[in-house]
């Protein structure tokens, strides 16, 4: 990505061959690359640079944190957009747990589902036993203390 700046000032980031040809719309530029075709026109000799813009790697987050692109880039050497990070909404909160509770379930009544066969009739009094704590398990999990971020899968039977 490039950044078109004057004298330390953004001026349009991203800048792309859009952006080049919308502000020079009766030139040809023979090039599909940006940063070429800019070399030589108005704006270059106005003073305007195109500098190339390195995104930074999104910093570490946790689950009650957002890590948003910045809108512009910076300069520190070398010009770089980074992140903003700021804490999650209420409702972007509210909206994560809906999610990994729907997921949790999701994968619980999959579970549920590859063990429905230990319950059939004519399955071995033995196994059905042995299945049945396991699927009740599963079955309770909604109502585990931290759920749904904080789950204790239980085992299979063996």
């Amino acid at each position: 990505m490039y950044a078109k700046i004057q004298a330390g000032i953004v001026l349009k980031y991203p800048y792309t061959m859009r952006e080049l040809q919308d502000d020079n719309p009766y030139t040809n530029f023979g090039t599909a690359d940006v940063f070429k075709a800019f070399q030589g026109t108005s704006a270059q000799s106005e003073g305007a640079e195109l500098v190339p813009v390195e995104i930074l790697p999104c910093p570490e987050i946790d689950d009650t944190q957002v890590a948003e692109p910045s809108t512009s880039p910076t300069y520190d050497g070398r010009w770089v957009l980074g992140w903003v990070v700021r804490p999650k909404t209420a409702e972007e909160l509210r909206e994560a747990e809906e999610d990994a509770a729907a997921s949790v379930r999701n994968r619980r009544n999959n579970l549920l589902r590859d063990t429905d066969w230990t319950q059939l009739a004519d399955v071995s009094n033995d196994i059905q036993v042995a299945w049945k704590p396991y699927r009740q398990e599963l079955r309770d999990l909604p109502t585990q203390p931290g759920f749904p971020l904080a789950v204790t899968w239980p085992s299979k039977p063996r």
